[in-house]
Order: structure tokens, then sequence, then C-alpha cells
């Protein structure tokens, strides 16, 4: 097995939609991921703008850790996610203890859903799979009307220097429970797109391997600032990685706050 993931390339794997075939191996993929401190300090960040939230929607859940780590603050969570495979993955773990988070599977751009929140997450680069500038505006104005008043919108973005420094030319394996998987990162600076192509092996599908490409596109705090000024939001902090200094282009990834305006 080890002999044929080496010698496999992505004209070799069956195409799979971005999530389809990682779904399945994404929680051991992101373990070295704390998402205890990311709650810790999304809700921190919640409070510095004035906000203890009862209500947290994450539209862009992935497989839930992050909504798990939430939830543990006695709060409210709901998680929607456009991908089916990984918001199957959320419900199977949620399965595994007592249900607190309610998971279902919806794109952002079209939230199907009526409650209003007090804050509403996308978090790890979720925006960046935004390839159109319209499917930003999309994205805000749907937000924006599930937000309870003077809510807040919390979003974080992979930077340029992130896939200039780290990702331009990138090549990660790795073994773990469900399967192997093979990360190759290729950033297009004249289309500012983040290419990362993964060859993935399950288990539990034989010899079968499949290819995702995910694409992203790397926009400027400057671009970010100037879709937000095409809505009712008001930006009230960025934050460079996890910190509370302010946004900067040298970071790897920005946080940004929004708060809704309903003048």
């Amino acid at each position: 097995m080890t002999e044929r993931w080496h010698k496999s390339d992505l004209s070799e794997a069956h195409p799979a939609e971005p999530y389809e075939a990682l779904a399945q191996i994404y929680d051991q993929v992101m373990d070295h991921v704390d998402y205890r401190h990311w709650a810790h300090y999304i809700l921190k960040l919640a409070l510095l703008h004035g906000k203890e939230p009862e209500l947290i929607l994450d539209v862009s859940c992935g497989t839930g850790s992050l909504d798990r780590a939430l939830s543990m603050h006695n709060l409210k969570v709901l998680a929607c996610d456009a991908s089916l495979a990984m918001i199957r993955r959320a419900r199977q773990r949620e399965q595994q203890k007592a249900q607190q988070v309610l998971y279902w599977c919806c794109d952002m751009r079209r939230l199907s859903l009526r409650i209003q929140a007090d804050v509403i997450l996308s978090l790890y680069d979720s925006m960046n799979y935004l390839l159109e500038a319209d499917d930003w505006i999309r994205t805000f104005m749907e937000v924006h009307r599930r937000l309870n008043p003077s809510g807040l919108f919390i979003f974080d973005i992979s930077t340029l220097h992130n896939s200039l420094e780290t990702f331009a030319d990138y090549l990660h394996e790795e073994r773990t429970s469900g399967g192997y998987y093979r990360r190759t990162c290729y950033f297009d600076a004249a289309a500012s797109i983040q290419y990362n192509y993964f060859t993935i092996y399950l288990h539990n599908t034989a010899e079968m391997a499949y290819s995702e490409v995910h694409r992203q596109r790397i926009r400027s705090l400057e671009q970010v600032d100037q879709l937000i000024s095409q809505t009712p939001f008001k930006r009230v902090g960025t934050y460079s990685d996890f910190s509370l200094k302010p946004g900067s282009e040298k970071a790897d990834r920005v946080h940004y706050v929004l708060q809704k305006r309903d003048d």
C-alpha cells in the first residue's frame, strides 16, 4: 500500500468534490489544531466587542470540532456547512456524546433558516473558498439578515503572506488510522488562487484513490475592506493570527469582526 501511495498521481485517482473523500479523515488531518483555544479566542473577541452570546451560528462548520468546543461554554450552537460529507461526519461525532449542537447541510450564501443569532462565524479560511466578489457580498447579506441587532460576524482569511511563505510550493504526506493522504500546494500569484491538491486513500474503499482540488482566492486586507464597504456591516476589528494585534498583511491568518448596522 505504501509503495502504491508513492507511485500514484492525480491522473490515476477518482475525482471527487472538495471534502467528499477528505471528510472521512479530516479530523485526523486536523488533529494539530487546538479547537478549544480557538473557541476561547472567538469568545474573547466577542466579549471585547460587547457581546456575551447566548446563540452562535457557525455557517462553515466542517466536522464541528470548533462548535463542540464552543458548546462547552454553556452556549446554544447551531452549525451548517455546504459539504454534506462533512455534515455527516459532524453528526456521527455528535452521536458519540450527548447531543448539544444541531448540524445541517446549507450553503452560507443561501442560509435556509429563520433564527436570529448573536454571533455568526465562518472560520478556518472558509471565506477564501468564495472565489467571486459577488459570493462574498451574498454571504455578507445573508449573515446580516440572520444576526440580532448589533450582532457580530466573525470570520478569518488566509493571507497572501501565508500563501507565499508556506503554501506556494508545499508537499505533505501522512498516514492516518482511516487511510493515507498526500497534499500538494501551489499558489498562482497572477490569479491570486491558492491550489490545494489532495490524493486520498481510504481503508474502507480498498485500493481506490480519490483526488480533490481545493481552490481559494487570496485577497488583500484592502480588498476585503472594499467588499465590506458594500454591505450594511461596520468593521469593528481585525486581528493578526490569534492575538489582539491589529490585522496585518504579515500575519498568516487575520480574524475580522463585523457588527450589524441597522440604520
